[in-house]
């Protein structure tokens, strides 16, 4: 077995260990303080309930619907901060999730499962009225208003839909909690609330504020401790971390504990995935070496082919080279032919030019020849004819004139 998946391995088993600790732990101090303790009722309980439920069925279903509001406002609280950029609404938000819940689940943790879910129902009224127009907390989300307004009523509607299981005759009371809530507006979160105990005048199930404590306190008491352990012990934490939040926010430091939660999340997920990716390293391993493989298969299938391809190209490129010599050759060898049959031409015609030049420059030096002997011929009859022209001047310019 990898080392890493037995670590996993070790590390569910501890945690499966400490859980199983952890739920045996709450339950043998449930056994302990509760012991045998028989299920009471109050007069409240048997006078209101539609039919004999016993506490731990009203507490089960009042604490259920306590989580879900809180969850309610917790959510729509964390939007309205994520959309807006304002610390002023920021802050208001964190104030908002943090009294808010703290108001629900001090509404109903009272003795009397029964009155805290009343209790509750009339917060629940009352933080719908004072988030809606006209209400005392109106604008402190700006924009964002309808976010704070649609938690509150979905928030109210869970013990709207949940007061027929709880309770004999719920449109009476559904009444009684709307005609109380708007004597009692909710203002600075801060400051608290009024509840249905807290004044006697026209509160729901007035009358029975006195008989809610007097049948069974200490054992009704230690069931309800028993019931709140759990929601406590989560609401608890998240009061804690929102109110260091709000004070991180109204000493101008906002978000540095977000960004430690976000980052303790993101630890907690990133060491799964570490997990996850070290599980997957040895498939990873063989899938490389397969892949290397295959790699080495196509490289060497490759090679070879360029190789055959550089034969063969080699081979024709000579086979390309040999024909283009020969044709070079024939072409030099019809050049150098047709050269020396034009130089034959050309010196048989320079040889008849030739002869044919010199015949008739003997012809022409004999014409040359003959002109210049008739002229010869000529210029001595000329020459002849003066002589004898002179001699027979002189000879008769001798014989002088006749007497």
């Amino acid at each position: 077995m990898p080392r890493h998946v037995g670590t996993r391995t070790a590390n569910a088993g501890l945690s499966a260990a400490l859980y199983r600790a952890a739920i045996g732990s709450l339950l043998f101090v449930s056994i302990a303080t509760a012991g045998c303790a028989k299920t009471s009722q109050t007069p409240f309980m048997k006078d209101l309930s539609p039919r004999e439920l016993s506490s731990q069925e009203l507490r089960g279903r009042l604490y259920g619907a306590v989580d879900r509001y809180n969850r309610l406002v917790s959510n729509n609280a964390d939007l309205i901060r994520s959309d807006s950029d304002d610390p002023a609404v920021h802050a208001a938000a964190l104030r908002w999730k943090l009294y808010a819940t703290s108001h629900m689940l001090t509404a109903a943790f009272r003795v009397d499962p029964l009155l805290g879910f009343i209790d509750s129902w009339a917060l629940a009224t009352q933080m719908r009225m004072a988030l809606e127009p006209g209400g005392l907390l109106e604008g402190i989300f700006d924009e964002r208003m309808h976010l704070a307004i649609e938690a509150s009523q979905k928030g109210e509607a869970l013990f709207v839909h949940l007061a027929p299981a709880m309770l004999e005759n719920a449109p009476e009371m559904h009444r009684l909690v709307l005609e109380w809530a708007p004597r009692y507006p909710l203002g600075d979160l801060r400051t608290g609330r009024v509840s249905v105990l807290d004044v006697a005048e026209q509160a729901p199930a007035s009358e029975y504020r006195t008989s809610a404590f007097g049948v069974g306190e200490m054992q009704s008491t230690i069931e309800d401790l028993n019931a709140r352990a759990p929601l406590l012990l989560e609401a608890g934490i998240r009061q804690a971390l929102w109110r260091i939040e709000l004070l991180f926010a109204e000493k101008g430091i906002e978000g540095a504990v977000a960004s430690i939660l976000d980052d303790a999340a993101r630890i907690d997920t990133s060491a799964a995935r570490i997990a996850d990716g070290v599980d997957s390293v040895v498939s990873v391993l063989d899938q490389l070496d397969s892949l290397v493989w295959v790699i080495e298969r196509e490289r060497t299938a490759v090679l070879f082919d360029l190789d055959r391809q550089r034969v063969e190209t080699l081979k024709a490129l000579s086979s390309e080279r040999i024909a283009v010599l020969d044709a070079v050759d024939a072409q030099v060898s019809a050049t150098l032919a047709t050269l020396s049959s034009e130089r034959a031409m050309i010196m048989a015609s320079a040889d008849s030019i030739t002869d044919g030049k010199i015949e008739l420059a003997v012809v022409g030096l004999k014409d040359v020849a003959d002109h210049v002997f008739w002229r010869v011929a000529q210029l001595l009859a000329i020459a002849a004819l003066l002589a004898l022209v002179v001699g027979w001047v002189l000879t008769r310019g001798r014989r002088g004139p006749s007497p």
